[in-house]
This record gives structure tokens, C-alpha cells and sequence, in this order.
């Protein structure tokens, strides 16, 4: 929903990248260019400082290694964002229940 957001709204260029398929069909369904697969394999692919901007939103907690993956952000962007949830704010606790955590890590190129 975000790249989408930032799509219609900022004219941005962005990919993701995830690993749940049924994720992978709501960002096609919106026109957002997915790929599937880990956010290591992913960063590998591309030179040093080739995005504008990497947008690490509700991710990093759920890492087992979230140091390298700003790390690997801060290498493929020229600029990194890390978003978290605010688990303690009332209305994310049923949205978390019913929904679960989100795993994406969009990437935008303007």
C-alpha cells in the first residue's frame, strides 16, 4: 500500500520485494512491479547507491539480522528510511491480530 500510495501521490518509481505470494498478487493487482524472493538476494543484485531511496517499513524488527540488512540498504540507496509499528498504539493491536505483521520491503526509484 505504500509504493502504491507513493506511486499515485509522488510520482515515484518503486519495486518490492517479498516472499508471500498472496502479498506478490495485491502489488500487481496494484500496479506495483513486485519480485519474490529475500531481501539479501534481492540487494545483491544491484551496484552501489543505485536506488534514490530504501524504504524499510515494518520489517526490521522481525529480522534475525536487521543490522545487515540497513547495512546492504545503505549500500544500494543514497538514502534509507526504517519504519517500525507502533505495537502500543490501539488501533495496530486488532489490525496485528487479524491481519498479521507485513513483511515487504519496498524499494523506490523517482
Amino acid at each position: 500500500m505504500l509504493l502504491d500510495y507513493l506511486q499515485q501521490t509522488k510520482q515515484v518509481r518503486g519495486l518490492g520485494v517479498d516472499l508471500d505470494f498472496q502479498k506478490i498478487l495485491g502489488w500487481v493487482r496494484r500496479g506495483v512491479p513486485p519480485t519474490r524472493g529475500t531481501w539479501r538476494r534481492f540487494m545483491h543484485a544491484f551496484p552501489d547507491r543505485f536506488f534514490d531511496r530504501v524504504i524499510c517499513s515494518r520489517t526490521v524488527q522481525e529480522l534475525t539480522d536487521p543490522a545487515a540488512v540497513i547495512l546492504a540498504a545503505l549500500r544500494v540507496g543514497r538514502a534509507v528510511t526504517v519504519g517500525f509499528v507502533n505495537h502500543g498504539y490501539w488501533k495496530n493491536r486488532p489490525d496485528a491480530f487479524f491481519r498479521g505483521p507485513s513483511r515487504a520491503i519496498p524499494f523506490i526509484r523517482p
